[in-house]
């Protein structure tokens, strides 16, 4: 094929897309505003310790990511890692297994036997719902998203349920409540994340775009100004501190950039796309990480926070347990995500001030952690993950009906499914076909496009 293809945009949508576009022939070239590639999924080192600084845990239920990885010649980069999950309830941690995570449920006391009777209505809309509840287009759900997930919980599960496993799994999944999140993103999560083991890389989950950014042409501090198509091309727009504006002419485009700032390189969009994406919106994350002398008498991986527990902290990540090459011999890692209203309220604190707030609150889940601090780290992403609300996945069901499928500009990341790595890399391998098939064989159908 050889023809041009640029990419804006080097997290995990824009540089799947920019693989699977190599992969069919094209020239590509990404352009990354950051000094590194992987967005919020990278690594960095600090005194011997790796911290991945957003994105964390890889289930193996992300199957077009194990997919991707051996595509691109990367799994002798992973190992398994563990799968034992952590729960508070009044003070107890009550364990699960992922690989084992039905089978747990049944036996867990986190529930009692009549508190766990209502999730068998639970089985029976997963079932219902079947494959609507898609990793490629979630607006195919539309139908289900009426709704939010405490109004589900409250109408078909139980109080119980709510406070101890769904309030929980969201907080760790989306660091938002159930109050404001749509039912979608609960049975996604419950369907098509939950339930598997998982892996990772002793290198730090920036093993993948590392990977993949090694196939292809990638501009660091290349930050896009500007997209336009035009008749037979496309072309871009970009700048870097220190040098001439840049203009990139090519056959075709994939933006894989957040939602608002996509807005704000491509006016040609649509007024219909343009009106879903103005409503989204996004939470605020800052996560503290703390490098510890000795690792905690906790064998979990992670554990999860309902707000009864503590009204701010989502989850503790015990980085040490989740994979190997993290910390030291002999030291501990720890890593804490909380509600995005907290994080808005810390936003513009210095990190010690964060640091002081946040390491008595963890102290209360994994207590005499405060006393084997060596550092923390504060890491701040804004925007973060989509909140979704009832009706998000109605629009993007009309975004996705409003999408040209022979359009030589073409759509990634976050907001086209449920907010997830293995999500935007599903939206990635989506918008490359989409440029594949049109270039091979002329404007493609209108109906849904599947790279399964």
């Amino acid at each position: 094929m050889n023809e041009r293809a640029v990419v804006v945009g080097g997290g995990i949508a824009g540089l799947t897309a920019g693989f699977r576009l190599k992969e069919a022939g094209f020239s590509v070239t990404v352009l990354e505003a950051d000094d590194h590639v992987g967005g919020r999924m990278a690594t960095i080192e600090r005194d011997g310790f790796l911290l991945d600084t957003a994105a964390a845990i890889l289930p193996t239920t992300y199957r077009q990511m194990v997919k991707l990885i051996a595509d691109a010649g990367l799994s002798g980069e992973t190992v398994p890692t563990s799968d034992l999950v952590g729960i508070v309830r009044e003070g107890t941690t009550y364990r699960i297994r992922g690989g084992r995570a039905i089978a747990d449920a049944v036996t867990t006391r986190l529930l009692s036997l009549r508190e766990k009777l209502p999730l068998t209505k639970l089985l029976t809309d997963l079932v219902r719902a079947g494959d609507r509840l898609d990793w490629y287009d979630l607006g195919r759900a539309a139908d289900l998203d009426i709704e939010t997930a405490r109004q589900y919980a409250d109408r078909r599960l139980s109080s119980e349920i709510l406070e101890w496993i769904i309030d929980p799994a969201l907080g760790a999944l989306f660091v938002a409540s159930p109050e404001r999140l749509s039912a979608v993103d609960f049975l996604f999560a419950v369907r098509n994340i939950l339930g598997g083991s998982f892996f990772n890389s002793p290198t730090g989950i920036g093993f993948l775009p590392r990977g993949l950014a090694r196939h292809l042409d990638v501009e660091l501090s290349a930050r896009c100004t500007s997209v336009e198509e035009r008749a037979g091309g496309v072309t871009v727009t970009w700048e870097r501190a220190g040098e001439r504006e840049h203009v990139e002419e090519a056959a075709v485009c994939v933006i894989a950039l957040s939602g608002h700032q996509m807005l704000a390189v491509y006016p040609q969009i649509d007024p219909v796309r343009r009106e879903v994406v103005e409503d989204i919106e996004y939470s605020t994350c800052v996560d503290v990480h703390l490098g510890l002398a000795a690792p905690p008498d906790e064998a979990a991986m992670m554990i999860q926070v309902p707000r009864r527990e503590h009204p701010d902290l989502c989850v503790v990540v015990l980085d040490h347990n989740r994979a190997p090459g993290r910390a030291p011999a002999g030291k501990g890692l720890l890593t804490s995500y909380w509600h995005t209203a907290w994080a808005d309220e810390q936003w513009d604190r210095p990190d010690d001030e964060i640091v002081e707030t946040a390491v008595p609150a963890i102290d209360r889940i994994l207590p005499g952690v405060a006393g084997t601090v060596e550092f923390a780290h504060v890491s701040r992403w804004r925007p973060a993950v989509v909140m979704s609300r009832p009706g998000t996945y109605q629009d993007l069901a009309r975004f996705t009906a409003a999408t040209e499928p022979s359009a030589r500009v073409q759509l990634c990341g976050d907001y086209l499914s449920a907010s997830t790595t293995n999500a935007s890399l599903c939206s990635g391998e989506r918008a490359a076909e989409r440029l594949i098939r049109a270039r091979r064989l002329g404007p493609a159908p209108a109906a849904r496009l599947s790279v399964e």
